[in-house]
């Protein structure tokens, strides 16, 4: 909280929402209709909403929310599809551990200087790209050999013709081996792996 000038570097990494569904309370849900496991999967969302929110407000009582990205991003798909009830997957193939859409396919949302507030970008990206684009917004090099492209110019509104073409990758070992392409609109599937609905 002292020095407020210098550039810093804060990852958080929570493991809320997770399984084992566990927390120490479902408020505010505890009325809900759903069950145990679904008002606790709420609870831990909702736990991660409230924490967010106060560190945002924190930058807000700092100065420093106008000149601070912040990345706010899953690693992967729901571990649950709450299908009916939170919908996590949405229509897509999959969840977590899988490399259908469902679960690799996740938001971003990003706040930072010239960050249009309430844009949504359907420019394709994966954590690959963090790097080059950490590199940009601080101005230093991209070392050698590193996967991923910059998307600070999509991240304000602008658009990146250039990565249209590119292809994305991704490998998952536990419970066999998977692969998946992703390459314009095409989502390749898992060359092998275990299937899903």
């Amino acid at each position: 909280r002292e020095n407020r000038d210098g550039p810093f570097f804060l990852y958080l990494p929570w493991t809320l929402p997770h399984g084992r569904y566990e927390i120490p309370s479902v408020e505010p849900f505890e009325d809900e209709s759903w069950t145990e496991k679904e008002k606790v999967f709420a609870a831990m969302v909702h736990r991660i909403d409230r924490q967010v929110g106060e560190l945002m407000a924190l930058l807000r009582e700092l100065s420093i929310d106008d000149n601070t990205y912040v990345f706010f991003g899953s690693d992967h798909g729901s571990g649950e599809r709450w299908d009916g009830v939170f919908d996590s997957c949405g229509e897509l193939r999959g969840k977590k551990g899988l490399v259908y859409e469902g679960g690799i396919r996740t938001p971003m949302i990003v706040h930072g200087p010239g960050v249009p507030a309430g844009e949504v970008s359907e420019q394709p990206w994966y954590y690959a790209d963090f790097l080059p684009t950490c590199a940009e917004v601080t101005g230093s090099d991209v070392p050698a050999g590193v996967d991923g492209a910059s998307i600070l110019r999509t991240l304000k509104g602008e658009t990146q013709d250039e990565l249209a073409d590119r292809f994305l990758y991704w490998e998952f070992f536990a419970g066999g081996f998977q692969q998946a392409v992703r390459w314009r609109d095409w989502l390749h599937l898992p060359v092998s792996g275990p299937e899903t609905p």
